[in-house]
């Protein structure tokens, strides 16, 4: 299974069966490519869950830097109070 988003990227599934038993072609394509469809949906949820981490990450940089903005236009507006009264 290829990505859409990177089509070079693809996932293999593999089927065996046990030596006493007959091999199927149609049921060990099918396992392989379940197999393959799963390996790909965990990589995706993986990624996305380490995108919403970045994201939190960076939610929180911005909120710090506003905070410490918000801070200093604060004291900066008290300071020119101070002056002017």
């Amino acid at each position: 299974l290829g990505t859409n988003e990177n089509p070079a990227l693809k996932f293999i599934g593999v089927a065996k069966c046990s030596p006493e038993d007959t091999f199927d072609i149609e049921i060990g394509a099918k396992i392989s490519y379940r197999r393959a469809k799963r390996a790909m949906l965990v990589a995706i949820r993986n990624e996305v869950r380490a995108e919403i981490k970045k994201g939190k990450e960076y939610a929180k940089i911005y909120q710090d830097i506003y905070n410490d903005l918000t801070k200093s236009i604060e004291e900066l507006k008290q300071s020119i109070y101070d002056i002017t009264d």
